[in-house]
């Protein structure tokens, strides 16, 4: 029997704690977040964390803003993550919460 095609998910789009949007997503997909609002070549930290712990799950990567000041980062979640929540935070230095932008996405088990 074949599988099931690979759900589609519009990007992901962290945005500032009053407006912290929350997603779901299944383990082992991949999609994309995606944003704005920094200086040209700022340096941007993706973290994905486990729920209000800081054990980032993708290694600390770090994107560069655009012309524009956007960012866009692919993420593939692993196929055995756990389901719960967890957290995205998005960053450019120096480490202030206006440089910060949020998301809570919640992670299923494949079907």
């Amino acid at each position: 029997m074949a599988q099931p095609p690979a759900p589609v998910y519009p990007d992901l789009v962290p945005a500032t704690a009053a407006d912290e949007p929350r997603v779901e997503r299944m383990a082992g997909s991949t999609w994309t977040i995606s944003g704005g609002g920094y200086e040209p070549g700022a340096q941007i930290h993706v973290w994905l964390l486990r729920y209000q712990t800081d054990t980032d799950l993708l290694n600390a990567p770090v994107v560069t803003a655009d012309a524009n000041g956007r960012y866009s980062m692919q993420v593939t979640l692993s196929a055995d993550l756990a389901p719960g929540r967890y957290g995205v935070l998005v960053w450019s230095p120096p480490f202030q919460e206006e440089a910060k932008r949020h998301a809570t996405v919640d992670v299923v088990a494949p079907a």
